[in-house]
């Protein structure tokens, strides 16, 4: 299948992953309705650990545009650094070794997890451009790790809004029209976890067998090859 007739099919089927999801339509969920996110919270201190020292180890975040070069426009053109750990299930090379309590984490507790990655805004970001993800079956749970003490710090997800604090996570469907704000000057940095939507199993075969043959193919070929350029970049500084 592809790329434009798998993106075709989940733009079909997204309705019906709505309609049957067993915890409703969102687009934004807390704890009361996905109770193991309680365990990322209790464990965002060892995360934040881990990518500290990542950072402390001499590595960088690199920027979205960088990641992906001239497809990025739609997200503004300020800074705005991710750093991926897995992608649709593959692992970034010389990047998820360094973060073996957050990808444990991860795989133990969030049902049908696909990706995993950190997000940082810069001091000097402020905003991000509303504009919605591809339907895939897919939600996207938000982790606070640094988050500004002064000024507001939220993202709108369609009708919704949800404010970062330090220790708290949330979850949002990516498929509603969503964008940010950051009033403060400081940085603010999440670690963003995506997973399968729950829904009946025959659903689930309808979306998550095709998700897992298809989805991401370009987007984990992309990235791949960008890690591994930056790795090879930072072994020769070294």
């Amino acid at each position: 299948m592809t790329t434009r007739l798998w993106q075709t099919y989940f733009r079909r089927v997204d309705p019906l992953l709505k309609r049957f999801s067993l915890i409703g339509r969102g687009p934004l969920w807390r704890r009361d309705a996905l109770p193991w996110l309680s365990k990322f919270e209790e464990a965002h201190e060892t995360v934040l650990a881990e990518f500290q020292r990542y950072l402390r180890n001499g590595m960088s975040m690199p920027d979205k545009e960088d990641l992906d070069p001239g497809r990025t426009s739609q997200y503004g053109t300020d800074r705005w650094e991710l750093l991926h750990l897995l992608v649709y299930g593959e692992r970034m090379p010389n990047v998820a070794e360094h973060f073996p309590e957050t990808v444990k984490l991860a795989e133990s507790i969030a049902p049908g997890m696909c990706s995993i990655m950190f997000s940082r805004l810069p001091p000097e970001r402020k905003h991000i451009p509303r504009h919605r993800d591809a339907e895939n079956g897919t939600l996207r749970m938000h982790l606070g790790l640094v988050v500004p003490a002064e000024g507001a710090c939220y993202i709108d997800v369609g009708d919704g809004r949800a404010h970062w604090r330090k220790g708290e996570a949330f979850v949002m469907d990516a498929t509603y029209e969503h964008g940010v704000t950051k009033e403060a000057e400081a940085e603010r940095i999440v670690l963003i976890v995506d997973f399968y939507r729950p829904v009946p199993a025959w659903v689930a075969w309808l979306t998550h067998r095709l998700y897992r043959r298809h989805g991401g193919k370009i987007a984990k070929r992309v990235l791949h090859a960008s890690y591994a350029k930056r790795a090879q970049q930072q072994a020769l500084v070294q």
